[in-house]
């Protein structure tokens, strides 16, 4: 199976699981796979077998030059096909939009999707949003204009809706520039499944119980949700969940070659180690993983040049680890070394040791040489049963909490850094590595304090 069509059918699998396009993916495999590769035009399939008579008939719906290619259709057809009994075929059905097997039915969108099926399993089930007389089922429109964007298909939409992009407080998180605003339309079409007409820019103060920016409402008089989850009522509008704001604002700095961070109010994110005094001006979360490099990255390049910020009570740091589910033990540890020594210098001294042997060495360590390096910096009176005891119970525990607020925030990749003004409760969400001087900018930005000289 060819890299195209391997990461395709992954796409239509965890669009449909997850009740949502790839679009708001929140996942590192839905990351991975929205990088999908558009074959040439001159990429060949082998014949599909036509006929929409069969009992089993993966039914392609076209309105002008919306239309799936053939190619698309092949890769879609050998994936459905694992959900047909072994002894049917799945033939493939081309139709126009105003075809009477659609029985006078006008989908929301096109080019669209079906599959006639005499018997429909609960796991087919999954993929349908909608169902035509007694055996046609509409496929759910997000998967299929997911699709459709990924190989350069038009869109036609039949629904309408207009669009308001809510800012947060911070730069970071504004456009303040219609045309740049107006530049969002085709992506947020995408996400609503419907036409926006136009694009309004207003202020986080006018939406305060929203808390997480920047923001997308529709208005329409159209039922919008349907079928997309990812849309909440909200004031008799529709408003993008706000759980998907950190890869929305992703989505916007691509689409406009801009920087957006996601802005978040409310309750600060508690986890981690602390590393500071208490009721600092600003504090950085830092969600890190152990075999992460540009994570070691960030912890032996960036943040020991806020060291002095630190120690002066400006800023604090907490390291809080989201690591790979083969090294929950090593991250229960490093979490139990303060806990059992509070030795606060000794643990950042021990994580500067890790994150330089993974950029010099490439690997990371085992638990043996976890408790070496533990042992070198503390000394041999480091007691290693109070540390197994806390590993396998607090220890292990901090850190499934940390994930779990990781997945809360919808951060799917490390490094991410939250930079948290203590004093506003509110903060900018930062996936992956920045560099000391870009980071400071941000702090200053967030903090609205002269902190740096």
């Amino acid at each position: 199976m060819g890299k195209s069509k391997v990461k395709l059918v992954a796409a239509i699998a965890i669009a449909a699981v997850l009740g949502f396009s790839l679009i708001l993916g929140a996942l590192p495999y839905m990351l991975k796979v929205s990088n999908i590769q558009t074959p040439t035009p001159t990429t060949q399939t082998t014949s599909l077998p036509m006929s929409c008579d069969m009992p089993y008939v993966l039914i392609s719906i076209y309105k002008g030059n919306s239309k799936l290619p053939s190619n698309v259709l092949g890769y879609v057809r050998d994936y459905f096909k694992q959900f047909i009994p072994k002894d049917q075929e799945l033939s493939v059905c081309i139709i126009p939009w105003n075809s009477s097997m659609l029985q006078g039915k006008t989908l929301r969108a096109y080019p669209a999707l079906a599959i006639k099926a005499e018997n429909v399993s609960k796991e087919l089930m999954d993929y349908f949003g909608e169902r035509i007389g007694e055996n046609i089922y509409i496929i759910k429109y997000p998967i299929v204009v997911d699709l459709a964007t990924r190989y350069n298909v038009p869109v036609q939409y039949t629904y309408q809706a207009k669009a308001v992009l809510v800012q947060g407080e911070s730069k970071y998180s504004r456009l303040d520039n219609q045309t740049l605003a107006n530049k969002l339309k085709d992506l947020l079409s995408l996400i609503a499944v419907a036409n926006v007409t136009d694009i309004t820019l207003d202020n986080y103060t006018n939406y305060p119980d929203i808390e997480a920016y920047p923001a997308v409402l529709y208005s329409s008089n159209m039922n919008l949700s349907e079928q997309l989850p990812y849309l909440k009522q909200y004031n008799g509008m529709f408003l993008v969940d706000t759980k998907y704001t950190l890869p929305l604002a992703g989505l916007i700095s691509h689409t406009l070659g801009v920087q957006v961070y996601a802005e978040i109010h409310g309750k600060k994110p508690e986890v981690g180690v602390v590393i500071g005094r208490n009721n600092t001006p600003v504090s950085l979360i830092v969600f890190v993983d152990l075999a992460c490099p540009f994570c070691a990255k960030l912890i032996n390049e960036t943040l020991p040049k806020l060291d002095s910020l630190v120690n002066e009570g400006k800023i604090s740091i907490s390291y809080a680890y989201s690591p790979s589910p083969y090294m929950m033990r090593e991250h229960a540890l490093l979490q139990c070394y303060i806990k059992v020594t509070g030795d606060s210098s000794g643990y950042v001294k021990l994580i500067r040791m890790l994150a330089e042997k993974l950029l010099k060495e490439r690997r990371t360590v085992s638990e043996s040489e976890l408790k070496t390096l533990m042992n070198s910096i503390y000394g041999a009176s480091l007691n290693y049963t109070e540390l197994d005891v806390c590993a396998n119970t607090t220890g292990t525990s901090i850190v499934k909490e940390t994930i779990s607020e990781a997945s809360k925030l919808s951060i799917t990749a490390t490094p991410t850094i939250i930079v948290w003004n203590n004093r506003k409760n509110m903060g900018l969400i930062i996936e992956g590595y920045l560099p000391a001087d870009e980071l400071m900018k941000v702090i200053e930005a967030v903090s609205k304090l002269k902190i740096f000289t």
